[in-house]
């Protein structure tokens, strides 16, 4: 495992940052009415969603910095839809492993 540099420390608050501001951006384009929990939730999962992903996307690829902000925004964006189709896909996979093994009691 590489040492991390200041770079690293500072393109992962970059994610950070603009991981809140695509969250922002969602809820305010989706909501014309502001519940405050509501907006500060999709803030958080937007910069959770946005820093992991651009970390897992800048380690994997690469991509210039310009270009990894620009998929940090639209993860952000994405936040909890980002999160939900995860958590599906990674079900069906088990899912799907489980039925070849012969497992019957996953359909019960």
């Amino acid at each position: 495992m590489s040492e991390i540099t200041n770079n690293d420390i500072l393109l992962i608050s970059l994610f950070f940052g603009i991981g809140i501001i695509g969250g922002g951006f969602k809820y305010l384009n989706t909501n014309s009415k502001v519940k405050w929990y509501v907006l500060i939730r999709e803030i958080l999962t937007g910069a959770f969603t946005s820093t992991i992903l651009g970390i897992i996307t800048k380690e994997s690829t690469s991509f210039s910095p310009l270009m990894l902000f620009a998929l940090a925004g639209i993860y952000g964006f994405g936040g909890i839809a980002i999160l939900n189709f995860a958590v599906e896909a990674i079900k069906n996979k088990l899912l799907s492993g489980k039925e070849k093994q012969g497992d019957e009691s996953i359909n019960e």
